[in-house]
């Protein structure tokens, strides 16, 4: 319900300063992008959510941001993206992650964000997409 998921957003406010308090985020962002692709809160409720997150994206650590763009990848690469919405979230994710120097990626390398991006989104072009996010993903991409 909607009471339910602003009180989840309320214990989201968690020092992300702590991995503990990263570790709450991260699992909110799922937790919320789970609700918005599963059709369970209406639309005007998943755009406020949408809404919230996306604010929200710039006080992440990098590890996060880098966890929740491979939430999406994944996704993408499943066909499991249904509401296409939440790929704004994605390509917030990708220019928050341009903008931050170092980040840790795959079995733990160290390289800048705007490296990390590339790599995230090769991995995501050498995929096959559902048709249905085709022309979402190219939105993402500009």
């Amino acid at each position: 319900s909607g009471r339910e998921i602003k009180e989840l957003l309320a214990v989201a406010g968690a020092p992300c300063e702590s991995a503990e308090g990263a570790a709450v985020r991260v699992s909110v962002y799922k937790h919320v992008l789970e609700l918005l692709e599963g059709g369970d809160v209406s639309s005007k409720m998943g755009s406020e959510l949408l809404g919230f997150l996306l604010m929200e994206v710039e006080f992440l650590p990098p590890s996060a941001v880098v966890e929740l763009a491979q939430v999406f990848v994944d996704a993408v690469k499943s066909g499991n993206v249904t509401n296409t919405k939440s790929l704004d979230l994605f390509s917030k994710l990708l220019s928050s992650l341009a903008s931050r120097e170092t980040v840790s990626y795959g079995n733990g390398n160290q390289m800048t964000g705007a490296e990390c991006k590339s790599h995230i989104l090769n991995s995501l072009c050498s995929s096959r997409w559902d048709s249905s996010c085709v022309i979402h993903l190219a939105a993402v991409f500009r």
